[in-house]
């Protein structure tokens, strides 16, 4: 006699498609956190890049700042100054620096160079702006091209150690008498971040960078 084949009943489907379920669902959620998990990690990344250039290029500027007691003869052809104004959300700088790298061999650019940082909102997103003009002439606060440098943080302020006062100044103007037609002896650079929750505290960056020569320069 012969026994007939037996099947599964529909207990024991369901309950294993109700495994089969419960073990996609985990894999699923695994993959999908590790996605999530590798995004933050690359844009993390990409930020404390850009976090970086943008110091790293703003403190190269300040270093290689300079003065010049020639200003052309007989017409004045070019200035050179160093000012320095508080302001929201960024201290508005405008200088003159041998920073400056010449691209391309056909042109005729040397790397003393006119720089000012400012700040400003944006779609209620703050942006630091920076400006080059590749010449220094009689007008050291105009021409040259300007492009965001950095976006989304909280403040970036420069201060200004002086060393007659022995103590940090929120401004300078090297054209200004008080300061004694030179170029402050350190700058602390403090950038404040803002984070990705808002119950985190903000954060800051501080350094301090030395000025390589006060003085104005002969040539």
């Amino acid at each position: 006699m012969k026994k007939s084949a037996k099947g599964f009943t529909l207990i024991e489907v369901m309950a294993a498609m109700t495994i089969t379920l419960i073990i996609v669902s985990s894999v699923y959620f695994s993959f999908s956190n590790l996605m999530v998990g590798r995004s933050r990690i690359r844009a993390f990344t990409e930020r404390q890049r850009e976090i970086f250039f943008a110091v790293d290029m703003i403190k190269r500027d300040l270093v290689n700042a300079y003065l010049s007691s020639n200003s052309g003869t007989p017409e004045v052809t070019h200035e050179t100054l160093f000012e320095a104004k508080e302001d929201a959300p960024v201290t508005h700088t405008t200088f003159t620096s041998f920073n400056h790298m010449a691209l391309g061999g056909l042109q005729k650019q040397s790397d003393q160079t006119e720089i000012e940082y400012w700040g400003d909102t944006k779609d209620g997103v703050t942006v630091l702006y920076r400006r080059e003009s590749f010449w220094v002439d009689e007008k050291a606060k105009k021409g040259g091209n300007v492009y965001p440098l950095l976006t989304d943080f909280e403040s970036f302020t420069l201060t200004f150690w002086d060393r007659a006062s022995e103590e940090w100044k929120p401004e300078w103007d090297s054209t200004n008498p008080e300061y004694g037609g030179l170029l402050p002896e350190k700058i602390r650079l403090t950038l404040t971040m803002n984070q990705e929750h808002d119950d985190k505290e903000p954060l800051i960056l501080d350094t301090v960078i030395k000025i390589g020569k006060r003085t104005p320069i002969r040539y």
